[in-house]
């Protein structure tokens, strides 16, 4: 037991850390797991996402339209009348956005900085998602054959990104601070 204590003495920072990260991340998924069991199918979000990312198709010249499947809780998108994805729960970023913030939470500045980097950071993510939206779905439209690179792995590549150089933001300015 004193050996415990010792190593825990030694990284209080490191368990303090983690302790906040995970009950940060926990918390607000319950929260959110909450919100996704009383809301309509698809979800509020889901939703607004791709509504958003159809307007962005819109605004780059493409004809587009959706069709909301509640049964399927889905929505899917149309680009020249072709069929190219399906916009489900997972795609809304909300997932993405509850890991960015638990990590702030938990490697926390001053109150109000970091209620601020937060604010900045959902903002650039939740635009970014968007982007990665319209873009998945004009790629897959002219590129089909690239369809599982584009979805699999190049636009989570772009989405994690973003979260992990807004994480390093954060760290840099915090430490400085």
């Amino acid at each position: 037991m004193g050996f415990l204590r010792e190593v825990f003495q030694q990284n209080k920072k490191v368990v303090s850390f983690l302790l906040f990260f995970f009950g940060s991340y926990i918390f607000l998924s319950m929260v959110y797991h909450l919100y996704l069991q009383t809301s309509l199918k698809p979800d509020f979000f889901t939703r607004l996402v791709a509504v958003q990312s159809q307007k962005i198709t819109q605004t780059l010249g493409y004809d587009t339209s959706l069709q909301t499947v509640e049964d399927a809780q889905l929505v899917r998108y149309f680009i020249e009348g072709n069929y190219v994805v399906k916009i489900i729960e997972g795609c809304n970023g909300i997932s993405v956005m509850i890991l960015f913030m638990a990590f702030v939470i938990a490697f926390r500045g001053k109150f109000t900085a970091t209620i601020l980097f937060i604010i900045a950071g959902l903002t650039v993510i939740y635009s970014f998602n968007l982007m990665r939206i319209a873009a998945l779905a004009i790629g897959i439209l002219e590129y089909p054959e690239y369809e599982n690179l584009l979805h699999d792995i190049f636009f989570p590549g772009v989405i994690y990104g973003t979260v992990f150089l807004l994480w390093v933001i954060w760290v840099k300015q915090v430490s400085k601070s």
